[in-house]
């Protein structure tokens, strides 16, 4: 007989519902206004920048500098999924290590900063 050691559904749900505000919260902060785990609305406006940059429409720099910001941390979560999953095959709910090592240490990591013009 093996020995249940899972958290159940609210506690690990919980767990993944702090560790994702935790991540909005210090990338809102440090981004200067980018969400890092909410990436619904971040690839929403990938989307609609791609084709109104495609079709010229609206303030095309403007657009491109947005995309600049946005592509690289999209991708970011695409492979963060990818390794997570991956993760959890492995090693189970232990690959949830990886990330909460990863945003300590950017936590302890983020200096006070001013937002650019």
């Amino acid at each position: 007989m093996t020995k249940d050691t899972s958290l159940g559904p609210v506690p690990t749900m919980s767990l993944l519902a702090f560790t994702s505000g935790f991540v909005d919260s210090l990338s809102f902060i440090a981004l200067f206004g980018l969400f890092a785990a909410h990436v619904t609305g971040n690839m929403i406006q990938v989307i609609v920048d791609m084709v109104d940059i495609v079709q010229g429409h609206g303030p095309l720099e403007a657009k491109r500098a947005r995309l600049k910001r946005l592509g690289p941390m999209l991708l970011a979560f695409i492979a963060g999924t990818l390794m997570g999953a991956v993760g959890y095959i492995a090693v189970g709910f232990y690959s949830l290590l990886v990330p909460i090592v990863a945003v300590v240490g950017l936590a302890m990591r983020v200096r006070p900063h001013t937002v650019p013009a």
